[in-house]
């Protein structure tokens, strides 16, 4: 028998969407992927999950990863240390646990933005 795990990202966009509105950073592009070059945005994160083995039959591990762009040094650390946070927030059903394995750590990035990941 098979089991079809649910798709993680959208619930997880939708989370960290309502925590960054409610500490200040209402306009946060939150998505799957990176906005286009022609529509910068100014504070993104970016949201990537990774299925990983299935522990039990009726259990699975996930690694996510998120990357956090933006125009300044400090909102980039900013909204990856409230991203880091809310992500402790958003298990319930069907996420039980979050383990924080790294991060958020700083990138150089090739663009004209600041970049963390977590």
């Amino acid at each position: 028998m098979s089991i079809l795990f649910p798709d993680l990202e959208p619930i997880i966009v939708a989370h960290l969407k309502t925590r960054l509105a409610l500490v200040g950073f209402p306009n946060a592009y939150v998505a799957t992927y990176k906005a286009e070059p022609d529509n910068p945005q100014p504070h993104q994160v970016v949201v990537n999950v990774s299925l990983g083995r299935e522990i039990e039959p009726m259990l699975s591990e996930a690694s996510v990863l998120i990357d956090v762009f933006a125009d300044s040094y400090k909102d980039a650390t900013q909204i990856a240390l409230f991203a880091t946070a809310a992500m402790d927030s958003v298990t319930g059903d069907p996420i039980k646990r979050v383990e924080l394995a790294l991060g958020p750590v700083r990138v150089p990035s090739e663009s004209n933005q600041e970049q963390r990941s977590i």
